[in-house]
């Protein structure tokens, strides 16, 4: 195969790994906004909490936790399902907006390079989505539209994005130990 018919090859797996990532993140931006749209009620996990503490019999006595968040207090002693179900959508918030970051990351950095661009860029596609997603909750019953759950999503993403940099730079340190390793 000659070089230009290589080069052409290359360049057309390249673009289809884009828009695959491209399609990636978009569905993933459209799953988050969908669920933006949902009541409370079709997305509590209070029911399964209440149904699974009855089955499995589980009576001990709870810590006097408090986590005041958005001008609210969640208790755990006082409120434990309530608690739990505080945390998991919390946690939630920050693990889809994390994986949405690294998506936009990944697709940015294979377009544009890896330059601070791969990092920012996702960064503010994440403020974004996530202000349309609580300008959205505004109008969905039983659901309230925060500017901490923006700045919650937004610090997942940036979780993810250091996450991943660790990541890398350990891989990279392990990988030059092993093939410094294979010289000697």
């Amino acid at each position: 195969m000659s070089r230009l018919k290589e080069r052409n090859s290359r360049k057309k797996k390249q673009k289809r790994r884009i828009m695959v990532l491209a399609l990636f993140v978009i569905l993933w931006a459209f799953l988050i906004l969908f669920m933006s749209t949902r009541t409370y009620q079709q997305q509590t996990i209070r029911p399964l909490l209440i149904k699974t503490v009855h089955q499995l019999n589980i009576n001990v006595n709870l810590p006097n936790i408090t986590i005041h968040y958005a001008g609210h207090s969640n208790n755990l002693r006082t409120n434990p399902y309530g608690f739990v179900e505080f945390v998991f959508r919390k946690s939630a918030h920050m693990f889809v907006y994390g994986v949405l970051t690294l998506l936009a990351h990944y697709l940015f950095r294979r377009r544009w390079g890896k330059n601070m661009l791969s990092y920012l860029f996702p960064l503010i596609l994440i403020v974004l989505i996530a202000s349309i997603d609580e300008y959205l909750q505004k109008f969905s019953v039983g659901r309230t539209s925060s500017p901490y759950d923006v700045l919650l999503d937004f610090t997942g993403g940036c979780i993810a994005l250091l996450l991943s940099i660790i990541i890398e730079r350990l891989y990279r340190r392990r990988r030059s130990k092993d093939s410094s390793s294979l010289i000697t």
